[in-house]
């Protein structure tokens, strides 16, 4: 009998095909089965249809932003508990404080560095691995 490990999942939803390529190796390396989508009504049904285990999105996006990703993630019940990590070269305080509103669990500034973004990544599922065994919504 052999066993078949199970990928974690991951959606990216970025404009700037190069950065989404990067991304893709970067959780591919990682162990992420990842989906892309260079516009965000196309991520947003990726992230439906694969129910992934991290949603990382930018907020200036053709079709749907970021923001309205993050708020239509958030009110669904399949995904709601996802882990969703904003990454933006906007880096005033109130697109933050706005990302957050929106549901982000992080807020990543581009050009980030690779072990940032990875220590973010990590930290995000656990704190979501740890809410989900208290049973705690977040």
């Amino acid at each position: 009998m052999s066993q078949t490990k199970i990928r974690k999942r991951a959606v990216v939803i970025e404009d700037v095909p190069d950065l989404l390529k990067r991304m893709r190796i970067l959780l591919e390396n990682e162990g992420f089965e990842v989906f892309g989508a260079t516009n965000g009504e196309a991520g947003l049904k990726l992230a439906k249809d694969h129910k992934p285990d991290l949603i990382c999105v930018d907020l200036t996006l053709p079709k749907l932003s970021g923001f309205d990703v993050c708020e239509a993630v958030r009110a669904d019940a399949n995904l709601k508990t996802t882990p969703l990590i904003v990454i933006s070269a906007r880096s005033t305080p109130d697109t933050k404080q706005q990302a957050e509103d929106c549901g982000a669990d992080a807020y990543i500034v581009k050009p980030f560095k690779t072990r940032e973004l990875m220590s973010e990544i990590t930290r995000v599922i656990e704190q979501k691995k740890q809410v989900a065994l208290q049973g705690v919504r977040p």
